[in-house]
């Protein structure tokens, strides 16, 4: 097979995606000369260039669960699993999965895609699964998303109240109304047997001793094979025997959502600081080598200006990223930016996903995206011009 035929619609972020650190860069993969065949292997099954040929299929209504929401997708809250199995099976695309398809649409991969090819990776055979509830949908659950806590040390952009106990203590130190929900653990029910990808996000997942009690579960079930995924900020170091647990994981993730670096980083994930991020991630590498790190790059209207540099910046220092544009709240999206703006974005960057993005409109939404930043600006007791001068200059802020 011509492998430069075979690979060359294959993007550069969709390589670094799922790349391990000790893989070649994507300049020196696309060139073809000595890469290793596990290489190519894991390209094909994680990208799924081996076709698979139902686009309404998704592994999630089937053998996922995603607490504290006991549902199977974090967009589907109230969806019917049996009714979107079914919808499936038909070949058709449920309209709770809108999110997913609208994705696609657009032509960027979306959570159905990701799942979908990196189940034969860390869980077992797409194909074999797809024959499998065709037949009996009554499978056991394998794959987890777990919010266990609403604990955090950042206060995000786009974050609230509901996701972090650092902007509830934010809302209350400006004597604002706050409410949330508190996290019932009695719910959580994990089939410690049949797990095969756990994923522990937030709140800040290191923050939860709930989190770490499944893990100690898991290995008295003899099932440490499971892959497990924490989704950090990245500014939080595990205490000692929370990293005596993880490292008896030999399939583990690292994703840090680093939404930029340096000032930009700063800014969107305040108060965070950038020196602590560059601190973990060597004290990782040295501490667990064999833990697969990576960066969960959640794109908006304040980053996107920056974009460039920050995935040159992912790709001096080997750390895979995924893309994640953001879809609420809706004012920080990019298409709200003003059409002067993106024009200059356009300029600075190659990136298909951005350009699609950039061709979004909703101008509507612009004062409200301006209203926003500068009530979190003031209850922060901050101001975006000292961290993002350039982006704030053009917008007039």
């Amino acid at each position: 097979m011509n492998l430069f035929k075979k690979y060359e619609n294959l993007k550069s972020e969709d390589y670094m995606s799922i790349a391990d650190p000790s893989w070649p860069s994507f300049e020196i993969f696309i060139t073809h000369q000595n890469i290793p065949e596990n290489i190519y292997n894991e390209v094909d099954t994680m990208l799924n260039l081996e076709k698979f040929d139902d686009p309404a299929f998704c592994i999630l209504p089937f053998i996922g669960v995603e607490y504290p929401a006991c549902s199977f997708c974090c967009i589907s809250t109230s969806s019917n699993r049996k009714d979107t199995q079914q919808k499936m099976l038909n070949g058709n695309r449920p309209e709770c999965c809108l999110v997913c398809w609208n994705q696609e649409d657009a032509g960027s991969k979306s959570d159905r895609q990701i799942k979908n090819s990196t189940y034969d990776f860390y869980t077992g055979n797409l194909i074999d699964l797809y024959k499998q509830v065709k037949v009996d949908s009554n499978i056991p659950m394998q794959y987890y998303k777990i919010d266990s806590t609403i604990t955090c040390n950042a206060t995000c952009v786009t974050c609230s109240p509901d996701s972090s106990s650092a902007w509830v203590a934010l809302f209350k130190k400006n004597n604002l109304p706050v409410t949330h929900k508190k996290i019932d653990l009695s719910k959580f029910d994990v089939d410690y047997k049949n797990a095969k990808a756990i994923s522990f996000r937030g709140g800040e997942p290191f923050y939860s001793d709930k989190n770490f009690q499944i893990l100690e579960t898991l290995i008295k079930e003899n099932n440490t094979d499971c892959f497990i995924s924490f989704v950090t900020n990245g500014s939080v170091w595990p205490t000692a025997q929370q990293l005596n647990i993880i490292k008896q994981f030999p399939n583990l993730s690292i994703g840090m959502s680093l939404d930029g670096h340096e000032n930009v980083f700063e800014y969107v994930r305040y108060p965070l600081k950038w020196n602590d991020i560059l601190e973990n991630i060597n004290k990782w590498r040295e501490s667990i080598p064999h833990a697969k790190l990576s960066v969960q790059y959640t794109l908006s209207n304040l980053n996107v200006f920056y974009y460039t540099d920050t995935i040159k910046w992912f790709e001096k220092n080997n750390l895979p990223y995924s893309i994640n544009p953001v879809t609420g709240p809706a004012y920080f999206q990019v298409g709200v930016l003003p059409d002067r703006v993106k024009d200059i974005i356009r300029q600075k960057t190659e990136s298909n996903e951005v350009l699609r993005l950039l061709d979004i409109h909703l101008p509507e939404l612009y004062d409200k995206f301006l209203n926003e930043i500068k009530k979190q600006d003031a209850m922060k007791g901050i101001q975006i011009q000292s961290y993002l001068t350039e982006l704030s200059t053009l917008l007039d802020i």
